[in-house]
């Protein structure tokens, strides 16, 4: 992998490590169906996805694949929109990722695919709308009330309830606008991850940063049937702002990263993995910038109050209680995965081994391949680094470094049973964006954009092929 990337080579490397994912399922396959071992929801047929086998190939195949056909003219006709201003490059990009991630879902039934999630009224959010009888009311109220709620209500803050709340509220009371809410919200993300890309390498960066994430196949199959998609941008943009005050040595930067993981944390627990990776920045800020040690510590001590405070006031306006909440989700999640969890250490190594290969599966095996490489050459290169100010700290090494760590703690925490390919979307960056890095590295020098088209096309291959074979539930 540290020769050029192309098509030929892509496809090589992806086979190896699609083998070798496939002689983990049915390593995991066994243990799971002769050995006894659970793993969270996750069945034995196909571990470690959760997913079912179920090939479906239908008429409405041709609406996804006229979207891709557009979406890669398109990359091919402007060069990664090269020519537009970065603003219009990041709303094209967000609008191919509502457009692709909807025509993905409406594979299996139309339209109605959008909304069928949703209906499940026994599982999703979108069952607990008609529980909101005032908005402070029902915050107040919530840590009481989550173990009557749908089950995945049960488990998580109250935000997300409100949110379809308020999108069908707006639409009239349906689903279909607590559907569109979700899909528009969650597009949110890829001007998201195209400012936090150029930060990191420039507009080269930026624009391949965005062209493939629109196509990653967790963030298309779930984006549109899923509250992840939602989930992700205030996550996203939680760790995208703490970046940003620690390259600008700004506080304000600091205070609005705070400020969007308080609002994450009115939605997932998953807040606790974005805190984590600021840490990890804020450390590697720490040891490549020890003159600004001091400017380093306010930022995160902002940070920090700017999170304090946000719950500090929900608390005072409303009475939330975020620790109560708290309680009662890790009650009611350990009530529900009783017997599949963590509770030994076998199963812990378990999940924390499947929950990386669900999340390579989902992040897709192209950008799981050219990423591993891409860790092994900046190991080699952070050997040459020192102490002093001369290196900046936007380096694609330091990068790199938090993101292997931030997966490293997401994988050990005994918090995630496995289901990762879908709840671990707002990781999705740390990966896209080294893998972006490379190929700019490469195609700088040559001048074409061949590599990041291959990259990309084997996405969408694997992101379709996934969705015409599999039930995922979202």
């Amino acid at each position: 992998m540290t020769r050029r990337l192309t098509l030929s080579t892509l496809l090589a490397w992806c086979g190896l490590f699609a083998a070798a994912l496939v002689g983990y399922h049915f390593a995991l396959r066994h243990l799971m169906r002769d050995g006894g071992l659970r793993l969270g929801a996750v069945s034995y047929k196909l571990a470690p996805l959760y997913a079912y086998w179920r090939p479906h190939l239908k008429g409405w195949l041709v609406i996804p694949v006229a979207f891709l056909a557009v979406y890669f003219a398109w990359l091919r006709r402007t060069r990664l929109a090269t020519g537009l201003r970065d603003g219009a490059a990041a709303c094209c990009y967000a609008a191919f990722f509502v457009a692709i991630a909807a025509g993905v879902a409406m594979l299996d039934n139309g339209p109605r695919s959008l909304i069928a999630p949703l209906l499940r009224t026994d599982l999703e959010y979108y069952g607990a709308v008609d529980r909101v009888d005032g908005v402070g009311r029902f915050l107040r109220d919530y840590p009481e009330q989550a173990t009557t709620m749908p089950m995945h209500a049960q488990v998580h803050p109250p935000g997300a309830v409100l949110f379809v709340w308020a999108a069908s509220s707006l639409a009239g009371g349906g689903a279909w606008g607590a559907a569109a809410a979700i899909i528009l919200t969650s597009a949110l993300s890829a001007p998201i991850v195209f400012l936090w890309a150029r930060r990191l390498g420039g507009p080269g960066v930026a624009r391949r940063a965005a062209a493939i994430y629109v196509l990653v196949p967790s963030t298309v199959l779930f984006t549109a049937t899923s509250m992840d998609g939602v989930f992700a941008v205030p996550l996203i943009a939680t760790m995208w702002l703490f970046w940003e005050s620690l390259e600008q040595n700004a506080a304000w930067f600091a205070a609005a990263s705070g400020a969007a993981a308080g609002v994450a944390a009115l939605m997932t627990y998953s807040v606790v993995i974005a805190i984590a990776f600021c840490g990890a920045a804020a450390g590697a800020a720490w040891v490549y910038r020890p003159a600004a040690r001091r400017t380093v510590l306010w930022i995160a001590l902002t940070a920090i109050a700017a999170f304090v405070g946000f719950h500090v006031l929900l608390w005072l306006v409303c009475g939330y209680d975020p620790l109560a909440m708290f309680g009662t989700a890790i009650a009611n999640a350990r009530h529900i995965m009783r017997g599949t969890a963590h509770e030994t250490t076998t199963r812990h190594v378990h999940l924390a081994i499947g929950n990386l290969a669900a999340f390579a599966i989902g992040v897709g095996v192209p950008c799981a391949v050219v990423a591993c490489a891409g860790l092994v050459d900046r190991r080699r290169e952070n050997s040459q680094f020192d102490n002093s100010t001369a290196h900046p700290f936007n380096t694609a090494a330091v990068f790199a470094v938090a993101a292997a760590s931030t997966l490293v703690i997401a994988a050990l925490l005994p918090a995630y049973h496995m289901e990762v390919e879908r709840v671990w979307m707002f990781l999705v960056p740390l990966v896209v964006m080294p893998v972006a890095q490379r190929l700019f590295d490469q195609e700088q020098r040559t001048g074409r954009i061949q590599a990041t088209l291959a990259v990309a096309l084997v996405l969408a291959a694997q992101t379709v092929i996934t969705e015409v074979l599999l039930t995922t539930y979202w």
